[in-house]
């Protein structure tokens, strides 16, 4: 069962927000909760609750994800919630190059065995 809720705001500058202030449950083979990609800057924030359940396989291209940031263009991630990874799963996952990954304060990421809670390509604070 998923349960989203979120806006969309897009400015002159063709940015893009998503915020997810609600829950998402994320089950499945392959499945991800938020898949970002495109040409244009986005920001996706989470103060909600994200449960990603655990991957059943040991295929790395089978995990399941909660947040994936294709490298496209600059794609920001941002968590002030709670992300549940479960075994061998991915929390947050980010190809995006030029994006950030960054957490708040508030911010909780629990991590079962094998799983990673973020994997960012070219960390950048």
């Amino acid at each position: 069962m998923i349960q989203l809720e979120f806006s969309l705001k897009i400015n002159q500058v063709r940015q893009k927000a998503i915020v997810n202030s609600g829950n998402i449950d994320i089950t499945g083979k392959r499945s991800i909760a938020a898949y970002l990609e495109g040409t244009s800057d986005q920001t996706f924030e989470n103060s909600g609750i994200i449960n990603v359940d655990r991957t059943a396989t040991s295929v790395k291209n089978d995990s399941t994800v909660g947040i994936y940031a294709q490298n496209s263009s600059t794609i920001n991630v941002k968590n002030s919630g709670t992300i549940n990874v479960g075994e061998s799963s991915f929390g947050i996952y980010s190809l995006s190059e030029n994006g950030k990954v960054e957490t708040a304060g508030s911010s909780v990421i629990n991590v079962a065995d094998k799983a990673i809670g973020i994997y960012k390509k070219r960390w950048s604070c």
